[in-house]
C-alpha cells in the first residue's frame, strides 16, 4: 500500500462475516507482527416479503435493516465496544442503501469507551458539542433536537441514561456524552447531557450579546462577555448534588465553603465569563473543580468589594468559595472553625443544594449546647 492507510475491500458475499488483519513493512522489508483482528458482517442478500434487492444483490428493504447495515458499518469502522448499545433516532426509511456510506473521521472510540471525563475532554475537542441540561429523573424528549435526521447515538460510558423511543431519563447526576453518527456513519457530532439534582435558573445564551444570568435566591451570577460560546446553547445555575464528582473531593471541603454549578459541566468557554455571588467578608478562596484530574484548582483572581465577590472562570462545573478567617489562613480540617468573628455569605440561597455555611451553624450549636449543659449540670 506504500504511503496508504486505507484500501477498499470489494466482492465481498452477502450473508458472510469477514476478519480482517494487517501488517506492516519498513524499508528494509521487515515485517510486523498482525494487527488486531477485527470483523465485519455482510447482511444477508435474501430480502424479506415485499423488500427489493439491488443492483449489487443487498437488501433495500426495511428500515430495520437499513439501521442494522449501518450500525455495522459504524461499529467496525471505529472500534465500537460490541457489548454497548447503539440507539437508532430518525427516519432512516429515507436512507438510500444503494449508495455506499461515506464515513469519515480518524477516531476509534474504543480507547475512549468507559474513560470518563479524561476521554471527553479529548473528544470535545475534537467534534461539535451539542449541549443539554437536565434534571435527574425527570424525563426528556430528544425529538425535540432531532426532528427530520436520522442518527445513531452511541454512549461512552456504562452510566450513560438508556435512549427509549426518544426518551430519556437520567437516573444519576454527572455528564454523559453519546457519540452521534449521521446517516453516511460519519460523526456529526457528540451529545453532552449535563445532569443536576437541581437547575435554579436556565437561558439559552446568544453568542452575539452579553449574557447576565443570575439565580435570585442565592445571587450566584454569571456574565458571558460576546462570544464567550461558539454557538446557541443553553447555560445554567444548579446544584448536581455530592454524586457527581467524586464524593471524597466535596466532603473534605474546609469548613464555611459555599458550593454550586455552573453549567454545561465540561464546557470550555471561547472568552472567560465573571462569576459573582453576595459575599460578606475580606478575604476568600475560590477553586473551580477539575473533574478529568478530580483536584480543585485555585482561582488566581477573586475580587471582594461592595459586598461581592467576583472571579473569572474559563471553562464551566463547579465551583466552591471559602472564607478565609480575619487574622489568618484558611481554616483546615484539623482547626474547626470556632465562631470567630467572621461571618460567609450575605444571602445564602434556601434551596437545599447548595451549602452555605453548614460546618459554621453546626459547629456553633454544639459549642452552645456544650455551654448549657456545663452551667446547669456543673
Amino acid at each position: 500500500m506504500g504511503r496508504r492507510t486505507t484500501v477498499d475491500v470489494s466482492g465481498l458475499a452477502a450473508g458472510t462475516t469477514y476478519f480482517f488483519a494487517v501488517t506492516a513493512y519498513d524499508y528494509s522489508g521487515n515485517e510486523s507482527a498482525f494487527s488486531e483482528e477485527r470483523s465485519v458482517a455482510i447482511p444477508a442478500s435474501s430480502a424479506p416479503e415485499g423488500s427489493e434487492p439491488d443492483s449489487e444483490g443487498g437488501v433495500v428493504d426495511t428500515v430495520g435493516d437499513v439501521v442494522e447495515w449501518l450500525e455495522q458499518v459504524v461499529r467496525n469502522l471505529f472500534g465500537l465496544d460490541p457489548d454497548v448499545p447503539v440507539y437508532a433516532l430518525g427516519d432512516f426509511g429515507l436512507v438510500d442503501p444503494e449508495e455506499s456510506p461515506n464515513p469519515s473521521g480518524s477516531v476509534t472510540f474504543e480507547q475512549y469507551t468507559g474513560q470518563g471525563a479524561s476521554g471527553y475532554e479529548e473528544l470535545c475537542a475534537l467534534y461539535p458539542v451539542r449541549d443539554v441540561i437536565l434534571e435527574r429523573g425527570f424525563p426528556f424528549d430528544l425529538s425535540s433536537l432531532y426532528r427530520d435526521e436520522a442518527h445513531l447515538f452511541y454512549p461512552l460510558d456504562g452510566h450513560c441514561p438508556e435512549i427509549d423511543d426518544y426518551t430519556v431519563v437520567p437516573g444519576y447526576t454527572g455528564y454523559f456524552i453519546y457519540v452521534v453518527f449521521g446517516e453516511t456513519g460519519s460523526v456529526d457530532h457528540l451529545l453532552r447531557l449535563s445532569v443536576v439534582e437541581q437547575i435554579y435558573v436556565i437561558r439559552t445564551c446568544d453568542p452575539s450579546t452579553v449574557e447576565f444570568i443570575e439565580d435570585t435566591s442565592s445571587g450566584v451570577a454569571i456574565e458571558l462577555p460576546v462570544g464567550a460560546t461558539e454557538a446557541a446553547g443553553p447555560i445554567a445555575i444548579g446544584w448536581g448534588g455530592l454524586d457527581a464528582f467524586l464524593a471524597d473531593s466535596v466532603l473534605t471541603s474546609p469548613p464555611c465553603t459555599y458550593f454550586f454549578d455552573i453549567l454545561p459541566y465540561g464546557f470550555v468557554l471561547s472568552e472567560p465569563a465573571l462569576v459573582s455571588l453576595p459575599f460578606e467578608g475580606s478575604q476568600a478562596t475560590a477553586e473551580w473543580y477539575d473533574n478529568v484530574d478530580n483536584t480543585w484548582v485555585p482561582i488566581e483572581d477573586v475580587l471582594i468589594e461592595e459586598g461581592y465577590l467576583s472571579f473569572s472562570a474559563q471553562a464551566l462545573g463547579r465551583f466552591r468559595v471559602t472564607t478565609i478567617p480575619e487574622g489568618g489562613g484558611a481554616v483546615s480540617e484539623d482547626v474547626p472553625y470556632e465562631g470567630r468573628d467572621t461571618s460567609c455569605f450575605m444571602a445564602a440561597s434556601s434551596q437545599g443544594g447548595i451549602f452555605p455555611c453548614l460546618s459554621v451553624l453546626l459547629t456553633g450549636t454544639l459549642v452552645y449546647l456544650a455551654f448549657v449543659l456545663r452551667r446547669f449540670f456543673p
